[in-house]
């Protein structure tokens, strides 16, 4: 789970700021009617070329009968007028904090493999915990970010348990650390399509886990390997 932690947010980020489609209001003929008749199939940027003519248009609606609907960020956080690559610079931010990350690539070695892992997994809790809580761009680009810069924890759980298993269970362990680092698209799109359109619940619910994967590095060993290397036994 500590590998797995914030997966739940970039690797499925496509669902996320999925375009949604929309009903626009549709008037009688006549210039001066003020209620719709009926609604009409309408994209995000045939919205936005009306509220370039009238800002205050906002007689459209989310069409929630629409094949890929989804209650998702392109909805949340108003993306709808948004460029593919503002909206995509905002997963950029997290390969940004993985690039500064690897900076510390000494950490593990210098302050233990348990240590690093909580670190990076307390700092991972923390962008996912924000994410959730806010709907603002600038903050969720930010998250990214410290989620990116938390990448101490997607190389150390690897070392970590490799040191920690006998050499006839290595092989066992890190399928089922690939098992779990593969999980999350599948899970996505389970999730979407038997569970909720809602995206908050099963990010809600990984999140918890991530903190429950915090709270149980605490009781963990600290890498026998680690140890010994460091005059210790």
């Amino acid at each position: 789970m500590a590998r797995s932690a914030g997966t739940y947010f970039y690797y499925p980020f496509a669902f996320l700021v999925l375009e949604q489609q929309f009903l626009c209001a549709v008037y009688p003929g006549s210039s001066d009617a003020t209620s719709a008749t009926s609604y009409a199939e309408c994209s995000a940027a045939e919205i936005c070329h009306l509220q370039d003519t009238d800002p205050s248009y906002n007689d459209f609606k989310v069409d929630t009968n629409y094949k890929y609907y989804l209650d998702n960020w392109f909805i949340e956080m108003d993306l709808k007028c948004m460029t593919t690559a503002a909206i995509g610079f905002m997963v950029t931010a997290y390969y940004i904090g993985f690039a500064i990350g690897g900076l510390f690539f000494g950490f593990p070695d210098k302050y233990g493999r348990k240590k690093s892992l909580i670190l990076g997994l307390a700092i991972s809790c923390i962008a996912q915990t924000v994410v959730i809580t806010s709907s603002n761009y600038w903050v969720r680009f930010a998250m990214f970010g410290l989620s990116g810069l938390s990448q101490i924890k997607n190389s150390v759980s690897y070392v970590w348990l490799s040191e920690c298993t006998s050499q006839p269970f290595k092989s066992q362990a890190f399928t089922f650390i690939n098992i779990f680092d593969a999980m999350p698209m599948a899970i996505t799109c389970l999730y979407f399509m038997f569970v909720s359109k809602h995206w908050v619940y099963l990010s809600l619910f990984f999140c918890v886990l991530s903190y429950l994967a915090l709270a149980a590095a605490f009781f963990c060993p600290e890498s026998p390997r680690w140890l010994l290397i460091k005059g210790n036994s």
